[in-house]
């Protein structure tokens, strides 16, 4: 089995090198998308690496209709076109000049250049293409926005989403199921309605309950780790900073402690609780690209969790609208804890990706890790696990 999931990988990341790296491995033309790197000299681009589409074969209004230009659709209050908001999802009608209707888009011009993955782009790697889409719109307050300020870190398993990864572990020889059942709630914002890209502060509560089960058997469930918490988010161009508290308490299986019992005599269960204060700071130098770092310090703990905990990591996830083609990603991350004397943690995320309208990202792929156990009845124990998985983050 250990060998069928190393050559699942090998195919997986073979087959995302090709797609970003590879010399005219697609066309935005083969999904009918007219769409070409342009030239500063022919559209006054800043960037070699900018998409641009060509407005007349976009089936969007922009230009061309009753004389309007992109800005008098965008900003049309009083024609119902899309309001002050760019990227609202209004509907409406603008009347003609003739008498006609002529339906508001969906996307605006700034957004619609983020609606597709381009792998003409892999020329911009990493030499960074496309520009974060930022806002001067004013800042308002927003209860229940749209939009997370800063995500969960797609490789770090210790966070709220929802998710699954299939898992063959070298030390105990075991195959798991490893399933996250989680969320995140944004309750509120001071900042601007970009759909995108929101900038401003934002308060958020997140939660989520990090199972491990035996995928073979009687697929018994060894533990469960169940966290809580309430991130203060700010973006402002190209940074993401996060403040907060989250609490997370680990509990271990009915039937691992009935049948480690029935083995041994023994039963074995750790009370692992730790109450901290985390940070983290993120820097996106394009639209395809973010580098973090971050930790936490714990001010109550209790079945060997200690005070320091620090983490690292970048993430390869293009800014995109949905569509069906969807979009390569890669994703690594580090932890070094003091309950392991700093040993690192390395974990590993390649495949593909889709997104929402607001950058929720459904992903699938490869999964590869060596440190310590992510469940924290076990976090003494040194695993090395290959596999691969299916996660949504909010």
């Amino acid at each position: 089995m250990f060998s069928r999931l190393i050559s699942t990988g090998i195919f997986i990341v073979s087959g995302v090198i090709a797609l970003v790296f590879g010399p005219d491995f697609l066309s935005a033309q083969d999904y009918g998308i007219p769409a070409h790197n342009s030239s500063m000299a022919e559209y006054g681009q800043s960037s070699p690496c900018q998409v641009t589409r060509d407005s007349a074969d976009l089936g969007y209004p922009w230009v061309g209709s009753d004389g309007k230009t992109e800005g008098d659709w965008v900003t049309a209050n009083s024609s119902g076109a899309i309001g002050s908001n760019v990227g609202s999802l209004d509907n409406s009608f603008v009347p003609c000049s003739d008498g006609c209707g002529t339906q508001a888009p969906l996307y605006t011009p700034q957004e619609e250049q983020y609606h597709y993955w381009d792998p003409s782009l892999r020329a911009c790697i990493p030499g960074l293409g496309r520009p974060l889409p930022f806002s001067d719109e004013p800042w308002t307050w927003q209860l229940l926005p749209g939009g997370t300020l800063y995500r969960a870190h797609f490789a770090s398993n210790r966070e709220g989403r929802l998710g699954i990864h299939f898992i063959n572990e070298d030390t105990t020889h075991n195959a798991y199921w490893d399933p996250t059942l989680g969320g995140r709630i944004n309750i509120l914002r001071y900042g601007t309605t970009n759909r995108l890209y929101p900038e401003g502060f934002q308060f958020d509560m997140e939660c989520g309950a990090i199972a491990r089960l035996v995928l073979k058997g009687d697929r018994d469930l060894h533990g469960t780790d169940y966290r809580f918490g309430a991130p203060l988010t700010f973006r402002k161009r190209n940074w993401e900073f996060k403040i907060g508290y989250y609490h997370i308490s680990s509990h271990m299986g009915d039937e691992w402690i009935v049948k480690h019992y029935e083995e041994t005599g023994e039963v074995y269960r750790i009370n692992y609780v730790r109450d901290c204060i985390m940070w983290g700071i993120a820097y996106r130098p394009d639209a395809n690209w973010r580098f973090y770092i971050g930790g936490d310090y714990v001010f109550n703990r209790d079945g060997g969790a200690k005070p320091w905990q620090f983490e690292a990591g970048a993430e390869y996830s293009p800014m995109m609208l949905p569509n069906f083609q969807g979009s390569p990603f890669m994703a690594v991350h580090f932890r070094w804890s003091q309950d392991t004397d700093f040993d690192m943690y390395t974990a590993l995320e390649v495949g593909w990706q889709w997104k929402t309208v607001y950058q929720q990202t459904m992903r699938t792929g490869l999964y590869a890790m060596s440190g310590n156990a992510d469940q924290y009845q076990f976090y003494d124990r040194w695993e090395k696990q290959i596999g691969f998985g299916f996660w949504y983050d909010f």
